[in-house]
């Protein structure tokens, strides 16, 4: 029996998959090295479905059990956003926020958490601390200075993608 991290794992490799418009006959080639038509794919095709939604269901599971009350900063940016939206997006102007922006909002098709999301505009505010990035560590030796610069980490960089090829709009606030 797999864990519920690696059916997340299944979950998003057929996510990336489907962006790429592999099919499971070219993953079956692949993995048996012939052609997987025929018998060996009615035989996958007919457990799929059922296997698609277990795996999406630990990737959801997995999604919810990690999400904690948003952080400090998490609320402030909540907060402007509410304040500024109606400026910013003049269609939001007449409405209360909580009709235009959701919170710790999980996307039914991706399975993936949204820090703050705006459907309408298919906006994703993703609020990235500290575990979010990996610091890169350069030293120079001519000045002997060391320089730090932090880039996603390979979660949150491929969460990013998909969530682009999805088409929604990702804006990353972090946390400097």
């Amino acid at each position: 029996v797999m864990q519920v991290s690696g059916l997340s794992q299944v979950h998003q490799f057929l996510l990336f998959c489907r962006f790429r418009s592999i099919t499971k006959a070219d993953i079956l080639s692949t993995y048996y090295g012939q052609d997987a038509s025929g018998g060996l794919l009615s035989e996958v095709s007919d457990r799929e479905e059922l296997v698609e939604r277990r795996c999406r269901d630990s990737f959801v599971l997995s999604a919810r059990t990690e999400r904690r009350e948003g952080s400090n900063l998490q609320r402030e940016v909540s907060n402007v956003l509410k304040k500024v939206g109606g400026l910013v997006f003049e269609e939001y102007r007449q409405i209360p926020p909580a009709e235009w922006l959701q919170q710790e909002y999980i996307d039914e098709v991706s399975g993936y958490s949204f820090d703050l999301y705006l459907p309408s505009r298919q906006l994703v505010i993703e609020v990235d601390g500290p575990s979010h990035f990996v610091t890169d560590l350069t030293l120079t030796p001519s000045e002997g200075r060391r320089q730090e610069t932090e880039s996603p980490n390979g979660k949150t960089d491929m969460k990013r993608r998909h969530l682009r090829a999805l088409g929604k709009t990702v804006v990353s606030v972090p946390y400097w």
